[in-house]
């Protein structure tokens, strides 16, 4: 890196025609080469004792420096100085907008070294919604249309740094000035312009599928290494599944010819990294690959060619890994391997790598591989050994907070239906032990107990445990998520072991909370949020065991005169008054005087609710009497005098409807072929008899008069002679297969 700053340094030497301020490039000996009225002037600022010493040096320092600049005649070198003066305060957080338009006019003219630093005095201190910000991009332009190479470069750099969201109109002008110097005869200029099209493109991505991408891929074929590296860097940050096919051709063929040039050492010596071949450009061919990965998916062909390339990566051994650029490397190898579907054989290389870094005394490496490990987890999921989960688990005892945290977030992923016992242990383990934040991890571990748990017992004491270390409102939602388990009515319906075991759950928690609530836990008082769940579990599950209500209420009224400074168990405490209440039918003394204490509380939570309970106990009383124990007379046997009188008075005895039906079917059949009706439409037809009549009288079977029938309450009472024909006319005409509302209730359902 040190030899990368010596030649720069030595190239804007070599380019600048007036080093007016006279810096060099700093040695051992002298620590710098600033002007020493500028190298005083900072030292003075930096040892300031206080704030406002600091702010009014800064103050009188602006007012020279403005003077400074409004004379005429000033050489650049007193201007650099000043820019170097006003761009550190603007750093240390005091207004210097009075010399933006000083920044602006030094950008525009001048030598390459002042324009340079006009650039960065207006890159650092214009905001991008200034005014003076369009007069910057009037410069940018300026320089972007020169012939001179140096001019180009210093509008290409000025433009990625200076073009910000604000300024989104001018993109479009830019990129069309752009993309026709990607065919400059420089490289340099080539390099850059392909910098600043990727900027332009992450501020309008609508610009890169018209006509960027074809200009970006077309560079992968330039004659120079240089701008062949920068364009496949930028297509892998662009290029996606949805550009034209033509252009995922070339980029693709263009990446494999160039991992196979990297691989021959065909490529310049500029491309070594200490000793290891284009790692860089390994790393761009891995992450487009994962950006192409519907196409990849698609062509059988490309997806072995893609395997075999990502293969020569994971086959170096771990022992030849330690440079963290290989790693780096290797990390990018592995999370495209777990992007795409058709490399999953080389998942177990993946994993081995994987353990490597694991065990690694870096910590950047052991937070690298279990970023690995996750994102193989997510994507599809491998089979991990014994050693291997052993080795995750140890991670959650490093000493850096970051790898645990990490840790965590992968347990969840490594979780399954065979593990979620271990993996949920060691989690809650390790949150106990931590003081910091870790509310988003648990959240994850309750997810895992409902999508994984089996035994309602432990459900519910893996639910305690969360319950135990989590805070706040978490708590309390993890303690709603507890209740709900419980209590839930949908297990009521379940078979008959899911009811046995739910109940055995219940009576076992409720006998444990009400035993820490009575002996403490070490030598304290149970904690509160136990104590309520324990007043909540006598409210809903004491009758599980067959307890008297009133032992129950005196409980419940006890522990919330003794607990009346914590409103969570007060409320609980009302709550089961109430479920007792309405299970037993009465209210106890002692509960309504409890009830009329908490309805005077100064708390208005507590004070409404008491008032509800009350409200709801008045409303309910009254209709939660014992019934009596008197059977009911459904048939209505107490109207037979009532009926008997009138009938024998004459009244006419009601005809069931069924009855009726059936004998005016049969007078009114029709014969096999009825004849021809030539009435017109608006006629009512006349009756063949002067008897008969198409309405069915309530009291008669046909419309005539006929013997009186009585109703009683043995049955009804007439002649024999009737009732036998009666049968015969009834038995003739029903139909013996009609169904009644019990057979198609028992038949099959579809």
């Amino acid at each position: 890196m040190s030899a990368m700053l010596t030649r720069t340094w030595n190239y804007l030497h070599s380019v600048a025609t007036d080093p007016a301020p006279g810096w060099t490039v700093p040695t051992v000996d002298q620590t710098h080469s600033l002007p020493p009225g500028l190298a005083a002037w900072l030292q003075q600022v930096t040892s300031c004792l206080d704030r406002e010493e600091e702010r009014e040096l800064c103050r009188r320092q602006l007012e020279v420096v403005m003077t400074k600049l409004g004379q005429k005649g000033v050489t650049p070198g007193v201007v650099n100085d000043c820019m170097v003066r006003m761009v550190y305060m603007h750093l240390l957080g005091y207004d210097c907008s009075p010399a933006y338009i000083h920044c602006v006019k030094m950008a525009g003219s001048g030598s390459v070294l002042s324009r340079k630093m006009g650039y960065l005095a207006c890159s650092v201190m214009i905001p991008p919604t200034h005014q003076l910000a369009l007069l910057v991009t009037n410069s940018i332009l300026r320089d972007l249309a020169s012939s001179s190479v140096v001019d180009i470069q210093l509008g290409l750099v000025a433009a990625a740094n200076l073009v910000k969201p604000p300024m989104d109109q001018l993109v479009p002008v830019l990129s069309e000035r752009v993309v026709s110097l990607t065919s400059h005869s420089s490289h340099l200029v080539r390099k850059k312009a392909l910098i600043l099209l990727n900027y332009l493109c992450d501020l309008d991505p609508s610009l890169w599928v018209p006509t960027v991408s074809s200009v970006v891929v077309g560079c992968l074929s330039d004659s120079n290494p240089g701008v062949v590296a920068t364009a496949l860097q930028v297509t892998a940050c662009l290029a996606s599944d949805n550009d034209s096919p033509s252009t995922i051709s070339c980029a693709m063929v263009a990446a494999l010819h160039l991992h196979s040039q990297a691989l021959d050492s065909k490529l310049p010596e500029d491309f070594l990294y200490k000793g290891h071949v284009a790692p860089f450009l390994r790393m761009d061919i891995a992450r487009l690959f994962r950006k192409l990965d519907g196409t990849i998916g698609k062509s059988p062909h490309l997806a072995e060619q893609v395997k075999s390339v990502l293969l020569t990566c994971l086959e170096e051994s771990p022992s030849d890994t330690k440079d963290l650029v290989i790693q780096s490397l290797i990390h990018e190898t592995i999370l495209t391997v777990a992007h795409l579907p058709s490399c999953n054989s080389l998942v177990p290389l993946a994993l081995k790598h994987i353990s490597s870094f694991l065990t690694s005394r870096h910590h950047s490496t052991v937070y690298t591989g279990l970023c690995g490990l996750e994102a193989l987890f997510k994507q599809q999921p491998p089979i991990l050994t014994k050693e291997q989960e052993v080795s995750i688990m140890s991670c959650l005892g490093h000493r850096d907070p970051a790898i645990q945290r990490r840790t965590l977030q992968l347990l969840v992923v490594l979780a399954s239906r065979e593990n979620v016992g271990s993996v949920v242990d060691n989690i809650v383990r390790h949150v106990k032990r931590q003081e910091e934040d870790c509310s988003q991890v648990l959240e994850q571990v309750a997810s895992l107990v409902d999508m994984f748990g089996e035994s309602t017992d432990w459900k519910a004491s893996t639910l305690l445990r969360i319950i135990q270390v989590s805070k706040d409102n978490q708590r309390d939602r993890m303690t709603e998520k507890l209740k709900f388990l419980l209590a839930n009515p949908l297990c009521e319906d379940s078979d008959p072991a899911t009811v046995l075991e739910l109940n055995r759950v219940r009576i076992k928690l409720s006998s444990l909370l009400a035993n820490i609530v009575e002996k403490g836990l070490k030598g304290k008082a149970a904690p509160v949020v136990v104590t309520a769940l324990h007043v909540w579990c006598e409210g809903q599950f004491s009758h599980l065991g067959e307890e008297k209500v009133e032992l129950v209420v005196d409980r419940v009224v006890t522990l919330g005169r003794q607990n009346l400074e914590h409103n969570q168990i007060v409320m609980n405490c009302l709550l089961a008054i109430q479920k007792l209440s309405i299970r037993n039918g009465k209210v106890c003394q002692l509960s309504e005087e409890f009830l009329a204490e908490c309805a005077k509380s100064d708390d208005d939570c507590i004070s409404q609710t008491a008032t509800e309970v009350q409200l709801v106990i008045s409303s309910l009383t009254g209709s939660l009497n014992i019934p009596s124990t008197t059977q009911q007379d459904w048939t209505l046997s107490f109207l037979d005098c009532l009926v008997t009188k009138a009938v024998e008075g004459g009244a006419k005895p009601y005809i069931p409807r069924s009855i009726r039906l059936l004998q005016h079917k049969t007078r009114l059949a029709r014969p096999a072929s009825p004849p021809l009706l030539l009435t017109p439409y608006n006629m009512l037809p006349l009756p063949d008899t002067p008897g008969q009549s198409r309405t069915v009288s309530v009291c008669s079977l046909a419309g005539e008069e006929g013997t009186t029938q009585l109703w009683t309450g043995e049955g009804r009472r007439v002649t024999p002679t009737k009732v036998e024909e009666e049968v015969k006319v009834i038995e003739g005409e029903t139909n013996p297969d009609s169904c009644r509302l019990e057979m198609v209730l028992a038949g099959e359902w579809e």
